[in-house]
């Protein structure tokens, strides 16, 4: 119990620490809904914080809704699409004036979860492909792989970390690694999640990190 205690203190500094340091914040809802049997459906909708356009308001608001089909236990397919609304700075003026920018993105996800390979530890990977456009801009398409695992620490505490790389169709590489540390804590019946995300990214055979801090209430 005592090491399960240090790790839960350990966890909450390193949150601190990066939502000081963190570039991007986010926060959102989830609901979820099963209609049918083995079908639910999802909500979701968040605000963020990106740093990297100079701001200290909430600039970008996504809304998003997902249909689930679960054939099996282990086994799920889903659909989502999602749109995405934000500021976005001109550079012609120098950050003075700001421009409403749109996105819309359209997501295809399998998932495989392998329940207590270990002692209260689940392994799960989602394979996604994802289409994205954004409003008067070219289209992208990416293969995303999801490698999860998840430990129940305690009664109502789970932490997981996940590794997803980021292929890119049209370039035909791997444009981004994430890198996921976070954990899911029950409260009245529901669940929050809070997660860290560090991003790697590729652009013109350079690299850049990009540190993401986020809260999701899951009813």
């Amino acid at each position: 119990m005592k090491v399960k205690k240090i790790t839960f203190i350990i966890g909450i500094f390193f949150f601190c620490y990066y939502e000081v340091s963190a570039q991007e914040i986010r926060g959102g809802v989830e609901l979820e809904y099963g209609f049918i049997d083995k079908v639910e459906t999802e909500f979701q909708f968040q605000l963020r914080n990106c740093m990297r356009n100079n701001s200290h308001i909430i600039n970008q608001g996504i809304v998003q809704t997902a249909i689930e089909y679960c054939p099996v236990q282990c086994l799920n397919i889903s659909c989502a699409y999602r749109y995405t609304t934000g500021i976005k700075k001109d550079n012609e003026n120098a950050g003075i004036n700001n421009n409403i920018e749109g996105k819309h993105r359209i997501t295809t996800d399998i998932s495989f979860k392998i329940k207590d390979l270990f002692k209260d530890a689940k392994i799960s990977n989602r394979i996604r492909y994802q289409f994205s456009v954004k409003e008067r801009d070219t289209q992208k398409f990416y293969l995303r792989n999801k490698l999860k695992c998840e430990y129940k620490l305690a009664k109502k505490v789970s932490p997981y970390a996940a590794l997803e790389p980021f292929y890119s169709i049209e370039k035909n590489c791997i444009k981004t690694f994430r890198l996921y540390i976070g954990g899911e804590f029950e409260l009245l019946r529901n669940t929050i999640d809070i997660y860290i995300i560090n991003e790697l990214s590729s652009k013109n055979e350079q690299y850049s990190s990009y540190r993401i801090v986020g809260l999701s209430y899951k009813l």
